[in-house]
C-alpha cells in the first residue's frame, strides 16, 4: 500500500523499492484511510477508502482485492496502490471511486482490481495479453509454414 507522492517507487515497481506488502483486510483498509487523512493533497478523497463498519459484525467477510489507481489531482498524476473490496455484481469499487473523485475535482485515469497476492505491484504481462500474443504468434507460424509447404 503506497502513494507515489510520498514514495516515488510506488509509481513504477513497489517491490523493487522495498515497499512492504500488506495483507488486504477490512482493518488494513481502515488503517489506510487514516493514513490518507494525514496526506495533505489526498485528505479530501479519504472517504473513497471508507469501510462499512456494519460489515465487521457480519458473519460473511467480503472478498478483498488489491487496487492500483492513477488519478490526476492539481495537474499532478498520483499512483495509489491499496486494498479494496473486490468487485461483485452489485459493487464496482472503481466506478464508486471515479464518482467520488470527480465530486472532489480529481480525475481517475486508471483503476484496476485483482485478487492474487501482490498483483497490484506486478509489472508482468497479464495472462490475457500473453494468450493474445501467443495466438498471434501461432497464426504467423502456421501461415509461414503453409506458404512454404
Amino acid at each position: 500500500m503506497c502513494v507515489s507522492t510520498k514514495n516515488p517507487g510506488c509509481e513504477i515497481d513497489p517491490q523493487a523499492h522495498n515497499i512492504q506488502l500488506v495483507e488486504c483486510t477490512l482493518n488494513s483498509m481502515l488503517d489506510w484511510k487514516h493514513n490518507i487523512q494525514q496526506h495533505t493533497m489526498l485528505r479530501s478523497i479519504a472517504p473513497i477508502f471508507d469501510v462499512d463498519d456494519s460489515q465487521h459484525h457480519l458473519s460473511v467477510v467480503p472478498m478483498m482485492a488489491c487496487a492500483k489507481m492513477i488519478m490526476r489531482a492539481n495537474n499532478q498524476s498520483v499512483t495509489v496502490r491499496n486494498c479494496q473490496v473486490a468487485k461483485t455484481e452489485n459493487i464496482d469499487p472503481c466506478k464508486t471511486m471515479e464518482g467520488m473523485l470527480a465530486a472532489n475535482n480529481y480525475k481517475l485515469e486508471f483503476c484496476e482490481l485483482c485478487t492474487e497476492d501482490a498483483c497490484n505491484s506486478s509489472i508482468a504481462i497479464s495472462p490475457k495479453i500473453f494468450l493474445t500474443l501467443l495466438s498471434v504468434l501461432g497464426v504467423l507460424v502456421l501461415g509461414y509454414s503453409y506458404n512454404n509447404a
